[in-house]
């Protein structure tokens, strides 16, 4: 653990010490000098009492040290959720968190970064606690409900990585039907019940207290959308080839990221197959079936806002699930090399 903390402090100073040591104003940054981030009207109740702990003032060496501080934490609780004992693995899953484009995006806004780095923590330690705890969802609820109350975008960063571990899970550890009943419902009452009351909360600000939802992203919409399915996935499979492969599906050129974006899926498939075969799993056929249907799942989890408001828009700042992705060739070698040590297939 202590070295997957130490990792991810070693990546910030490479990888984000610039901006923490240099003042880059832009037309956020110049009117939040000194804010209180009282962003209630974008349902984001509890990103002022977060972003307070470092102070209200664009403050980018102080914000941005805690903002790694959550990280760090943040990628201790993931090495802790998937089991990673490899060296390689903790290494490689604290470099993909701190240096996705979405982290980085967040640190254009500074004066507030620490406070939606607390909500990811937040949400990662809902995660864990129900894992760990048979009834841990009670606490995890309130985590994951003030975690999506920093920011809307936690909901799918959380649901993106409950079915990779889910996908993990199955195929990695073979666990038992009445083992996956047990975690899908755990989940579903950690999901359902941190949202609702996130809803509560969102109701009482626009009814009770008379507050007005900002028309941004579509928030003063929620939950009024007429789309028909076929459009849901229509702007899902736009966003995630846009995201992944945007060069191949327009006319802008073809850059390496989107190669490597092909490499990826190739991995991405040929981990599963192999862990599958490695495993034995193609002999618990519902159970092969099901993980193979999560995978299938995961570009509607991470674009999942776009069922709660027909006007919500994917910037960068709210992809942060879309890490998952990148994390699951990473865990299907974890899964892979460890069982071939315990089996001594590497003696020594």
């Amino acid at each position: 653990m202590e070295n997957c903390f130490f990792i991810g402090v070693n990546h910030w100073f490479l990888c984000h010490t610039f901006v923490f040591t240099n003042i880059l104003p832009n037309h956020d940054s110049l009117v939040n000098m000194h804010s209180p981030q009282l962003k209630g009207d974008s349902g984001r109740f509890f990103l002022s009492p977060f972003s307070g702990i470092s102070s209200y003032f664009d403050l980018p060496w102080i914000n941005g040290i805690l903002s790694i501080l959550y990280l760090s934490l943040t990628a201790v609780i993931l090495t802790e959720l998937f089991e990673l004992k490899k060296t390689f693995s903790i290494f490689a899953i604290s470099s993909l968190l701190m240096t996705f484009p979405t982290v980085a995006s967040t640190f254009s806004y500074i004066f507030t970064a620490d406070g939606y780095m607390f909500g990811t923590l937040l949400t990662v330690t809902a995660l864990l606690m129900t894992k760990k705890y048979k009834y841990g969802f009670i606490l995890g609820s309130i985590f994951f409900y003030m975690g999506v109350g920093v920011y809307q975008a936690n909901f799918p960063f959380l649901s993106t990585l409950i079915l990779v571990f889910l996908i993990t899970e199955i195929i990695g550890r073979k666990i038992t039907y009445l083992q996956l009943r047990s975690y899908l419902l755990r989940f579903f009452a950690l999901g359902a019940t941190g949202m609702g009351l996130y809803v509560i909360n969102f109701k009482l600000y626009t009814r009770i207290f008379a507050g007005n939802m900002t028309s941004y992203q579509g928030l003063d919409s929620a939950g009024k959308n007429s789309n028909s399915i076929s459009e849901y996935f229509n702007q899902i499979t736009d966003s995630f080839m846009h995201f992944f492969f945007r060069g191949f599906i327009t006319d802008l050129p073809i850059n390496l990221f989107e190669w490597l974006n092909v490499a990826l899926f190739v991995l991405i498939a040929l981990g599963f197959v192999l862990i599958m075969i490695q495993n034995r799993c193609f002999t618990h056929i519902a159970m092969a079936s099901f993980a193979f249907f999560l995978l299938l799942l995961l570009p509607l989890s991470a674009y999942i806002l776009y069922f709660i408001s027909v006007d919500v828009n994917y910037h960068m700042l709210m992809v942060l699930a879309l890490v998952s992705f990148y994390m699951l060739p990473v865990l299907f070698m974890n899964i892979s090399l460890s069982q071939l040590f315990s089996q001594n297939v590497f003696p020594g």
